[in-house]
């Protein structure tokens, strides 16, 4: 698939539900907070790869766990999709202006309760990191074709407070993609592989 192939096949139909049926209020007194990430698409290596991060090992929250840029969202923020960049930027160093946004996928509620919003974009060469390393251990990329592949998604199935949770995991050479990440990745496969069924 190059990018013209995935420009349109991610444009071309409307999003199915999301298969994460997870709601964070059912379990929880608590209101959810609002927060985005970016799935960063480029081209690389003659393919389309996703970029990702391994957040810090110091980290209080998900130390160490393979995670898309992403944050809470904050009172300056004009949109979630603004979150979005803005954690892009500041996480890893590249100018949010070479982002060229083509949508959002459903949002995700999450255990720790946060109601994310995965924000689609095509990132524009040249790749050149700046990471805080207050945040970021390591950015890597993962082919989108592996992503994608069906055969490579690992489900486990488990429940909270009796509500059911399914926690997705999708490995890749020494990574191991997991939890809301993974989640996002087969919610992102489920709408590419629906619109290659209707063209």
């Amino acid at each position: 698939m190059d990018k013209a192939q995935f420009y349109r096949l991610f444009n071309l139909s409307p999003l199915n539900c999301s298969t994460h049926q997870f709601r964070y209020e059912l379990v929880s007194n608590k209101p959810t907070r609002q927060a985005a990430v970016l799935i960063a698409i480029t081209e690389r290596n003659g393919q389309l790869e996703i970029l990702l991060t391994r957040r810090s090992a110091h980290l209080k929250h998900h130390a160490g766990q393979v995670s898309f840029p992403g944050g809470k969202a904050e009172p300056s923020d004009e949109s979630l999709t603004i979150t979005a960049l803005r954690e892009f930027e500041e996480e890893i160093g590249i100018a949010r202006n070479q982002i060229k946004l083509l949508g959002c996928l459903n949002p995700y509620q999450t255990i720790s309760g946060f109601d994310v919003l995965p924000v689609i974009g095509f990132l524009e060469p040249p790749i050149e990191t700046n990471i805080d390393q207050n945040e970021v251990d390591e950015v890597f990329f993962v082919p989108l074709s592996h992503c994608l592949d069906v055969q490579n998604h690992l489900h486990v199935d488990t429940q909270i407070k009796g509500q059911p949770y399914q926690v997705t995991f999708i490995p890749y050479q020494d990574h191991n993609i997991w939890g809301a990440t993974a989640a996002m990745l087969k919610d992102f496969a489920n709408h590419l592989q629906q619109t290659k069924r209707l063209v």
